[in-house]
């Protein structure tokens, strides 16, 4: 399944698919053996999440997304959630 492509449940961030989001890759922390074996990326939030975004350039070491401020609130990025 590595390298497939899919599309997101919601397109507030669509914009960055030419940067490789929405494609599937691997990854040695994540297994079959401590639970589905499938896992969601969230590079502003974890920081396996940000070393394999960075590693495969789907985002720059200084440019984790991260629609959320500092209260737990989303932001502009996400407009229809925000607040």
């Amino acid at each position: 399944m590595e390298g497939l492509e899919y599309e997101p449940l919601f397109n507030d961030f669509i914009a960055r698919k030419k940067d490789g989001c929405f494609k599937v890759l691997t990854a040695e922390f994540v297994t079959s053996d401590t639970g589905t074996g499938i896992v969601h990326i969230a590079p502003g939030f974890g920081e396996d999440d940000y070393k394999i975004s960075v590693q495969n350039k789907i985002i720059k070491f200084d440019n984790p997304v991260c629609p959320m401020d500092a209260e737990g609130r989303f932001t502009d990025e996400v407009p229809e959630y925000k607040g």
